[in-house]
């Protein structure tokens, strides 16, 4: 803001010349001017938005350094999420093929029937799914987050992490 005031000050400059003639006369002269803004109304809209604009950048700063805030907030928040969907869809497909596995006992001494087996065969092949699927989301949100962050890779990620 001190280079819009600037506008209210008075310019000055300074010149020199010199010249030399043939029967070596050496001249000088040295010529100083100062101007004086007359123009106030002009130079004070000139400073006015100068100083508008100054502000305008730093609240623009200012949004810019809170949405980047936000956004890694966000993103750590989706890999926390995703990591335990990661963690629960392997907890339930141990549990689906446990399963599965006493249908097929079951199946085999005849103490289940075939769609038995075949749902615990789909339950089995629905929660490998949605494993490939939490996995999938967590290395999304990881990208993601290493992104905002500014990381190259995603090692030094994982190294931050505990």
């Amino acid at each position: 803001m001190d280079y819009a005031r600037a506008g209210y000050y008075p310019t000055v400059s300074a010149s020199v010349s010199g010249s030399l003639s043939l029967s070596g006369d050496l001249s000088s002269s040295l010529a100083i001017s100062a101007s004086v803004p007359l123009d106030v109304w002009n130079t004070m809209a000139t400073v006015d938005s100068k100083k508008a604009a100054a502000k305008q950048a730093v609240l623009g700063l200012e949004e810019t350094r809170r949405t980047t805030t936000i956004s890694i907030q966000q993103a750590v928040y989706d890999c926390i999420s995703s990591a335990k969907s990661v963690a629960s869809s392997q907890a339930a497909l141990v549990y689906a093929e446990r399963y599965y596995q006493n249908v097929q006992e079951q199946y085999k001494l005849s103490a289940a029937s075939a769609a038995d087996l075949s749902s615990a065969a789909l339950l089995v092949s629905t929660d490998r799914a949605s494993l490939i699927s939490a996995r999938y989301a967590f290395l999304s949100n990881l990208s993601t987050l290493r992104s905002l962050a500014g990381f190259e890779t995603d090692d030094l990620l994982v190294q931050l992490v505990p």
